[in-house]
């Protein structure tokens, strides 16, 4: 078994806090598609660092269990703070 490398996010993960984890959370709780998630982003809703930051913490709380993420993209962040 593999382990995650989350080493390039610790930093930010441990300062990205449960509000905007829960917030983001409830923006998405009916709908996860493109589509919203581009609408969100676009009103300013969240940052495409901060739905990034979402999506580790969620991997990092979850993937022992479920084991679906393999690999993480060590540019992630940076790739998306582009974005932004």
């Amino acid at each position: 078994e593999i382990s995650l490398d989350f080493t390039p996010f610790l930093s930010q993960l441990n300062i990205f806090s449960t509000s905007t984890y829960d917030r983001i959370e409830s923006l998405l709780k009916q709908n996860h598609s493109i589509e919203r998630v581009k609408h969100l982003i676009r009103e300013k809703q969240f940052s495409a660092v901060d739905l990034c930051l979402f999506y580790l913490k969620r991997v990092q709380m979850t993937n022992d269990y479920y084991k679906v993420v393999i690999e993480l993209n060590p540019l992630l962040l940076d790739e998306a703070e582009a974005l932004d």
